[in-house]
Order: structure tokens, then C-alpha cells, then sequence
């Protein structure tokens, strides 16, 4: 129930955004209408005051000031001498089979375009069959005060009453009642409205039944990844791919309703624009999803410092799809986007100039914990401190000191320190050196030597890596003897309990060879006063 309440929230609200920005729309602008797009411009040509420069131009503008009862003004778009009641009945004509015609592309480019067996100076952009007789609607190029502007050819005129005739005896204006058939806003008849909408409608209700196979499939899916929350990760996807789905069906409501021309260039206008949002929609949420899958991977697998990157990029990412989708909306609503880009690069160029403290410690973060060289908890000695990782995060890292106090260090500056991270060592070094007094000429060094030597070879705990007892140093004092070995293990504790029990053996060994460790001598010299 939560699902289907937040489905029927999500085509509210895209309903409320559809109506309103098909409000905003000019009726006179000349956007691109369904199955118009748009050709590269071959030369700035000197402008038109009625937008007749390019083909889309005229046909348009002829359209709008038809809708608007401005009969002299459509005049100017049609290439005829007749005038008065004759002239308003043609341009009715021409509007009307205008608006019920399957347009093909109609060029933006004031050359038009190349087409086979046409003039260069023609453009045909629609045909029909009427009556077994194929009429053409094509547009030619004329000169007038020195500038090329687009009109309707003669030929189309005198065709247009046989395609009016054929189109009008199919209305379905004609078998409904004249309340239903009266023209209403955009010169759509309230029962095409009416339509319109039981087909919205309809197409909700066949989103609401498409929606139970995919979702189907998306819990197979998410049961097999092993995603936790997955409740709320398949309402998360299916939200925007549902109202996707409805947007793919309500176009082909309004394609078969067969609405005007300058309804269905508002409508095409409209759905663009929310159909690139919903992308980008629900393009953040498979990415959201892939993060929050790998973020539990990684952190079951005891690697939870890669979180922060995984963070780092899933929102980087996000963010880089609602760029480009308002990039694309602002293209399709007609604005330069490379002025955008330019003066986005200025800024950016600005900003990393200004934030470049902030980026070498992102970066440097983002180095500490790829490269891994330390993790939470390690012990470390960091320039002359001996501290305890707290926390790596992306702009500084925290130690805990053996004051007990918070280090923080930026990881831009950590990234080039040279860190002894006692955590990970395999074994630790055990280094003694023993200043024994005894009389070397007696033999009992070299026994003492032995019973040291054993000692160390048969405590499991000593490792045989570079293990050595020798005799290092002698002086008229004492004999040094160096204790040399690796413990096997990492843990401190461990090591100073035994430590404390192989330096306690080794005192047992000398006192059973009677010797005892050398301490120095001091010698005081007291001068008395002079008798």
C-alpha cells in the first residue's frame, strides 16, 4: 500500500508539472513539435520579423496566427494572390489538415534540406492519400527585400480542399454532440481532452499491472545480490521506473488522439523535459543502489575505511547526472548550453584555485585509504608521537595519543609523512645486552654462553629468524653479551609478558654459573685543605 501511495504521488506531481509548464509555453514560439528535429544551421541568415527564415518557421507561425483569427497575418506564410473570405477559407483548411497530419521532419535549417526529385528551393513536409489521390504539403523558397523566407506553394493550396474534404468526413467532430466538439484551449475539442485524459488513466492503471512482473524480477534480483533493506531499495527503483513506463504510454495516447499541432508541440515539449528528470531519477537510484551494495560488501569483508571512497564517488556520480540532465533540459528548452559550459569552466577553474588546500587533502585521502597504510586502531608513531588510529576520514585523519588527547592531521600532509605503523608487524624485536662480571680464564663464559643459547632455541615463542647470543664487547669491567631475536607475535601485551619471562630465565642462568651482572664503578676523589 505504501508503494502504491507513493506511485500515485509521483504521477500527481508530474501531472501538476506537466500543466504547468505547458502554461509557460508561448503559443507563437517555435519549438519542436513531435517528430521535428532540429538541422544544423548552414548560414545566419538576415532575420524574418514573422520567422519565416527556416521551414519549422513558417509552419509554426502559419499555425499560431491561424489559432489566433489573424488571417492577414497568415497570409504572409502562404505563396497565393487570393484575398478576402477565399483566402480565410484556404488558411482554415491548410490548418486544419496542418493539425491532423503525421508531419515528417521539418528542417530548422534556412536551406532546408536536400530531398529526392524536389527542387532545392522545396520542402515537403507531409503527405497523405485522399480520395486514391496523393496530395503533398510542401513549402518553397522565395526572395523578398532581399532576404529568403519559407511559403506554402501554390500546388499545396490547390490540394488542400481535396485533403480537407477526405479529413473532415473521418472527424469524429461530426458524430459527437457540439458541446463536446467545441475548439477549447490550443484548439483541442473538449472531447479529445476528455480522452486524453481517460488514456492517462488507463495507462496508469496498466503501469500499476506491468509494474508486478519487473518488481517480481527486481526482488529475485535483490534476494540474490543479497541487498539489505530491500524493501526499501525495490521501492526506490520501481517508483521512477513506473512513472517512466506511464510516460511511454501517455505519448502514445497523445500520438493516436491526434491533437493539433501546436498541442502536440507543447505536449512533445513538456514530456522531453520530464522524461530526462525521470532518467536521471532513476539512473540515481540504480546508482545509490550499487553503492549501498558494495558499501555492505566491503564492509563485511572488514574493509570499512573504503566506505568513505564508495561515498565519495556515489555522490560525485549523482551529481554529475543531475549536471547533465539539466544540461539537456536546458538545451531542449532552447538555451546555448556552451555559454553555460564556458562559464562553468571559468568558475570551476575559480573554485579549485581557491578550495586547493581542501582538494590536496581530498585527494590525499583518498590516497591514505586506497593505498592502506594504516586502519582504525593501528598503532602508529606519526612524526614524533607514538598514537592510535581513530578515524580515517576524507579531509583529515584522527589518532588517539598516549596523553590521551585527539590528533588531527590533514591528509594532504599525511599522505607525504613517513608513518611506522607498529600494528602490522608479523614479529617484535627482542634486543638485550648483558654486562656480566666473572673471570673470563676460569672456561665458565663459554658455559654460560651455551646455556643462553639454549634457552632462546627452545622457547617456542623465539623465532629461528636471525636469532644470535654472542659475546659482543669485553673491558677490564665486564663482558657484554648480546641477546638477539624476534618474538612471534604482534601483540605488545603479549611480548612484555614474554619478554619478562625470558629475562627471567636468563637471570636464573646466571646465578647457577655464579655470575652476576656488572654494574659501574665510580671512583671519588676527596682532597682535603692543606695542614
Amino acid at each position: 500500500m505504501r508503494e502504491r501511495s507513493a506511485l500515485n504521488r509521483s504521477l500527481k506531481a508530474l501531472g501538476s508539472l506537466c500543466l504547468a509548464s505547458a502554461l509557460t509555453i508561448p503559443v507563437a514560439c517555435p519549438q519542436t513539435p513531435s517528430g521535428v528535429a532540429p538541422d544544423e544551421p548552414e548560414a545566419a541568415p538576415l532575420p524574418d520579423r514573422l520567422g519565416r527564415n527556416t521551414p519549422r518557421g513558417s509552419v509554426l507561425g502559419f499555425v499560431s496566427a491561424v489559432q489566433r483569427r489573424d488571417f492577414d497575418r497568415a497570409a504572409q506564410y502562404l505563396d497565393t494572390t487570393a484575398k478576402g473570405d477565399q483566402l480565410k477559407e484556404i488558411a482554415e483548411q491548410l490548418a486544419y489538415v496542418l493539425d491532423r497530419s503525421n508531419l515528417a521532419r521539418v528542417s530548422d535549417n534556412p536551406g532546408g534540406t536536400s530531398q529526392d526529385r524536389l527542387a532545392p528551393s522545396a520542402e515537403r513536409i507531409a503527405s497523405l492519400t485522399a480520395f486514391e489521390k496523393t496530395v503533398h504539403i510542401e513549402l518553397v523558397n522565395v526572395e523578398q527585400a532581399g532576404i529568403g523566407i519559407w511559403l506554402f506553394s501554390p500546388q499545396t493550396l490547390d490540394n488542400i480542399p481535396v485533403a480537407y474534404e477526405y479529413l473532415s468526413s473521418l472527424a469524429v467532430n461530426r458524430k459527437v454532440p457540439s458541446f463536446l466538439a467545441r475548439p477549447m484551449w490550443l484548439s483541442v475539442p473538449l472531447w479529445k481532452y476528455l480522452a486524453v485524459l481517460g488514456g492517462f488513466a488507463l495507462s496508469y492503471f496498466a503501469v500499476r499491472r506491468s509494474l508486478l512482473p519487473v518488481k517480481r524480477f527486481l526482488r529475485r534480483w535483490i534476494a540474490d545480490v543479497a541487498i539489505p533493506d530491500q524493501d526499501r531499495t525495490l521501492k526506490r527503483l520501481s517508483i521512477p521506473l513506473g512513472v517512466l513506463i506511464w510516460l511511454l504510454l501517455a505519448e502514445i495516447v497523445v500520438y493516436s488522439a491526434t491533437l493539433p499541432l501546436l498541442a502536440r508541440q507543447g505536449w512533445f515539449s513538456v514530456v522531453t523535459k520530464v522524461a530526462v528528470a525521470v532518467l536521471a531519477w532513476l539512473a540515481m537510484a540504480v546508482i545509490r543502489t550499487v553503492a549501498e551494495t558494495y558499501r555492505w560488501r566491503v564492509e563485511a569483508l572488514g574493509k570499512s575505511q573504503l566506505t568513505a571512497i564508495v561515498r565519495l564517488a556515489e555522490r560525485t556520480v549523482q551529481l554529475l547526472c543531475i549536471f547533465f540532465a539539466v544540461l539537456i533540459v536546458c538545451r531542449l528548452a532552447g538555451y546555448d548550453v556552451t555559454t553555460i559550459l564556458a562559464g562553468l569552466g571559468v568558475g570551476g577553474l575559480a573554485v579549485a584555485l581557491a578550495a586547493q588546500k581542501s582538494l590536496e587533502n581530498l585527494f590525499g585521502g583518498v590516497s591514505v585509504i586506497l593505498d592502506n597504510p594504516i586502519r582504525v586502531g593501528d598503532e602508529c608513531k606519526v612524526g614524533d608521537r607514538m598514537a592510535t588510529v581513530v578515524d580515517i576520514g576524507m579531509r583529515s585523519t584522527r589518532f588517539r595519543t598516549w596523553d590521551r588527547t585527539i590528533m588531527t592531521v590533514p591528509n594532504g600532509q599525511l599522505a607525504s609523512m613517513t608513518l611506522d605503523n607498529f600494528s602490522l608487524r608479523d614479529f617484535i624485536w627482542f634486543r638485550h645486552v648483558l654486562g656480566v662480571r666473572m673471570n673470563p680464564s676460569d672456561g665458565n663464559l663459554e658455559r654460560l654462553l651455551e646455556a643462553l643459547r639454549a634457552l632462546f632455541e627452545n622457547d617456542p615463542q623465539v623465532d629461528d629468524f636471525r636469532r644470535r647470543i654472542r659475546l659482543v664487547r669485553l673491558d677490564a669491567q665486564s663482558a657484554d653479551i648480546e641477546l638477539f631475536c624476534y618474538i612471534r607475535t604482534n601483540d605488545v601485551s603479549g611480548f612484555l609478558a614474554i619478554q619478562e619471562s625470558l629475562l627471567l630465565r636468563c637471570l636464573n642462568i646466571l646465578d647457577s654459573h655464579s655470575v652476576t651482572l656488572a654494574t659501574p664503578l665510580q671512583s671519588v676523589q676527596i682532597s682535603g685543605a692543606a695542614g
